[in-house]
């Protein structure tokens, strides 16, 4: 077998025909190297395996739904708050289960001097919807090393030469350059919305119908400020905050009481933040734009160095004045 293909590679280098064939694939193959076309996220499966096969490498997480993995930079936050690595452990869809917690919370390297775990509380973070939608279910059910690498490898490919065939047909048959870019995954976590606007009236529609159907779980808020005692006895310094949205969408939102859940967040030892909003913007009526989001990812970031440079200036009760 292995000396045919070296025979019949043979023949291509001595044969004209075959000469022009190698060379328009390697003019080709370098074309796909050079492009790399995001897919959407919900179809980019190695980016999602790739925050699951994350450990101990990280001093501060965030966690959440779309609204967390789309709305905040680690890289914007690491800039406000040096020396701190910054990974965003958001899922579309994904509620603050036991499972995702545990995932969560193997990110932290056990030798930061100071962890972090900043909780993005929506309300449709605090619905039971083990369904479909959520993401990191339907993904941590199918991880494995193996299905991590082929999606890898396959993700590889699908950004480059459907994109190539494309970019090739717009340019040379229509005569045009094509924008491809929609959103981009990064490597730490994040997703980057584009620039374009979508109607927000059908996501609103479909809100009101989760709501209906998936009202705030009192378990899964038990779950997650359970969680929440136990990071802060463990010394991780716990953070919360409501990802900002538009007003239509907080309107659909009303079966979450947002006071009585802060009370009792704070009363397990978290620290709840309100980052300023004014200028921030959806590009579909629930998430931010990407301009937004490095902006309230600054701001997030100036509060938490807030918070923390007030807890070290707290006296603590031996310099207390007797």
């Amino acid at each position: 077998m292995i000396q045919r293909a070296i025979h019949l590679v043979r023949c291509l280098l001595v044969d004209r025909t075959g000469q022009t064939l190698l060379m328009a694939a390697a003019i080709l193959g370098l074309a796909g190297w050079c492009i790399d076309e995001p897919l959407p996220p919900e179809n980019d499966q190695a980016f999602w395996y790739e925050k699951l096969s994350w450990r101990g490498n990280a001093d501060a997480v965030i966690l959440g739904d779309s609204r967390l993995h789309r709305g905040l930079s680690p890289k914007v936050m690491a800039a406000e708050l040096p020396g701190t690595r910054v990974l965003n452990f958001g899922f579309s869809s994904v509620e603050y289960s036991p499972e995702y917690l545990d995932a969560a919370e193997r990110i932290f390297d056990q030798r930061s001097r100071q962890k972090i775990a900043l909780l993005g509380v929506t309300p449709h973070s605090l619905r039971d919807r083990r369904e479909s939608t959520n993401q990191f279910f339907r993904s941590s059910e199918t991880f494995t090393p193996f299905t991590h690498q082929k999606a890898r490898w396959l993700g590889w490919v699908e950004r480059r030469w459907p994109a190539l065939s494309r970019q090739v047909i717009e340019a040379l048959v229509r005569g045009r350059n094509r924008a491809s870019f929609k959103t981009r995954q990064h490597p730490d976590g994040w997703v980057e919305s584009g620039d374009s606007q979508i109607n927000p009236a059908p996501l609103l529609a479909v809100y009101r119908r989760i709501q209906q159907q998936h009202p705030v779980d009192d378990r899964i808020i038990h779950v997650l400020l359970s969680r929440v005692r136990e990071w802060t006895s463990q010394g991780i310094h716990v953070y919360g905050f409501r990802p900002p949205t538009c007003p239509e969408m907080e309107e659909t939102e009303s079966d979450f009481s947002e006071a009585a859940f802060v009370e009792a967040f704070e009363n397990a030892g978290g620290v709840w933040l309100t980052p300023s909003t004014p200028g921030l913007r959806t590009f579909d009526g629930s998430h931010l734009d990407a301009e937004s989001a490095m902006l309230l990812s600054t701001r997030v970031a100036h509060t938490i160095q807030v918070s923390q440079r007030l807890i070290a200036e707290r006296p603590t009760d031996d310099s207390k004045p007797q």
